[in-house]
């Protein structure tokens, strides 16, 4: 997860940079390939600039950088450098690089060599032929577009996880399965006759052309229900994602966010209106079962890393628990713990990117009866009546803003930071969300705190909760005249 925050961090940078006078070679190694390094743990001794590749050709020029484990080592990798404003494609680049390669391999045995021009990242190595130079990279990437596999094969060439045997072993299994993949989906997918006919041989023990046709019907049959995965709507089983029976819709609206992106406590009180997780959108009846169907997955594929120095496994099923492989459980106490168990196996799984969320309060159905117990006030109504009602009311029922309503027993700070945020992101005018930010006792992350209690509104802001509710209730009726909606809270407390 820190390793894609900092990919993440050098991708506003490359971002910031003038795309209609890119930088040259040594200015695109100061900005961006040297920070990239950095994420992979090394730094100054550990990068010698200008290693020479050939000492007994003086006039050979000499690679931009070697990597190394230790000051006094010897390179692990090699790193040739373009710049970003360099017109030629890295393609035309990799025969240099091969020659590089051979060079070294002589002198002092390097298996690696990155070739980069700071925006996109290939990696190369001699799976195919020993000491000569792949013309596929084993690792290929920009700053744009990198996925959680891409993650995992960049962090073993972290310094403190480098191994050169481990990383050729990893990728030729890889690879190994890539080739499968591409059998079956040009044999089985594809239909080729020579299948067909080894499957009716085998199956029937003839070749006679009514079984082949037979075989050949029914051979699609097999490829959705067991050989390659559909992009259906899925519901959830005990721990494995399933076939949704209903038809295939495309009425989703993509309005949801990655769960990293939501607050543990935000989701106390939410139902999941629908989620999606590596690109499959998915309905499911509760929380606990998007919960279930994640969390299965993920032990089901990575088993090893998981169940290791897991602080979330019980040693027993319990009430609050979920059997996530046989003899494994996991709690799965309320919303927000599950929100920070998921965020937890995402990120061991260098996930982070892989499930999004829609989320909505859950609504009550008709009206609410107005009992002798309960009543509704309106938040906005000035008179000292309804006014003295609230005053000193630290706890609350329920409460209906706009469309929206929710019954259950909350703080005030609890509908004070819903509604407050809502308003806050409504406010797309920087000058009038400053003036609103001031009047609600808001801030930026990263600001200095002030006394007093802060809650998270966004990624960006923060919101000062350490108020009494009659100080609550007048920043709200601020906000929501702001903004015009001055009738449109109601909150309901007892008698």
């Amino acid at each position: 997860m820190e390793l894609e925050i900092k990919l993440k961090t050098l991708r506003d940078t490359y971002h910031g940079i003038d795309q209609n006078s890119l930088p040259n070679e040594d200015d695109t190694k100061r900005i961006l390939i040297v920070d990239f390094l950095d994420c992979l743990g090394y730094n100054g001794l550990l990068i010698e600039s200008q290693y020479p590749v050939n000492p007994r050709h003086s006039n050979r020029r000499p690679i931009d950088y070697a990597i190394k484990l230790s000051k006094s080592g010897p390179p692990v990798v090699l790193v040739e450098c373009k710049g970003l404003g360099e017109k030629k494609p890295l393609d035309d680049f990799h025969g240099q690089c091969t020659e590089y390669f051979q060079l070294t391999q002589a002198k002092n045995n390097v298996d690696f060599i990155l070739l980069t021009n700071g925006y996109e990242y290939r990696f190369y190595t001699d799976l195919d032929r020993d000491n000569v130079l792949d013309k596929t990279p084993i690792l290929s990437f920009t700053l744009e577009s990198f996925n959680c596999d891409d993650i995992k094969l960049l962090a073993l060439f972290h310094r403190n996880q480098f191994d050169s045997a481990k990383i050729k072993s990893y990728v030729k299994d890889v690879s190994d399965k890539k080739k499968i993949k591409a059998f079956i989906q040009s044999d089985v997918i594809g239909l080729k006759q020579s299948f067909i006919n080894y499957v009716t041989k085998e199956v029937f023990d003839t070749s006679k052309s009514d079984k082949r046709e037979f075989v050949k019907e029914n051979i699609p049959v097999l490829k959705l229900g067991i050989i390659v995965p559909t992009n259906e709507n899925v519901d959830v089983g005990k721990n494995k994602l399933q076939p949704v029976k209903k038809p295939v819709t495309n009425s989703f609206k993509n309005d949801s966010i990655n769960i990293f992106d939501i607050d543990n406590d935000d989701s106390e009180g939410k139902d999941i209106e629908y989620y999606i997780y590596e690109g499959v959108q998915s309905v499911p009846k509760s929380f606990k079962k998007m919960y279930e169907a994640v969390l299965g997955d993920l032990f089901d594929r990575f088993p090893d890393d998981l169940i290791r120095e897991n602080p979330y496994i019980i040693p027993s099923k319990r009430k609050n628990s979920i059997e996530v492989r046989n003899g494994i459980f996991i709690r799965s106490s309320g919303n927000p713990d599950k929100v920070r168990v998921l965020k937890y196996h995402l990120a061991r799984c260098n996930m982070t990117d892989s499930l999004k969320v829609k989320m909505r309060a859950k609504k009550l159905k008709g009206k609410p009866e107005d009992t002798s117990e309960y009543q509704w006030i309106e938040v906005s109504n000035r008179s000292s009546t309804e006014r003295i009602k609230l005053k000193k009311r630290e706890k609350l029922y329920g409460y209906h803003y706009k469309n929206e309503k929710v019954i259950r027993e909350l703080h005030w700070s609890d509908m004070y930071v819903e509604v407050i945020k809502d308003l806050f992101s409504q406010e797309k005018d920087p000058n009038e969300r400053e003036t609103l930010g001031k009047t609600l006792d808001i801030i930026p992350f990263a600001t200095k705190k002030r006394k007093g209690n802060y809650k998270k509104l966004f990624n960006d802001y923060e919101l000062n909760t350490n108020n009494n509710t009659t100080i609550k209730i007048e920043k709200l009726i601020r906000a929501l005249e702001h903004h015009r909606n001055k009738n449109s809270l109601f909150v309901r407390i007892k008698n």
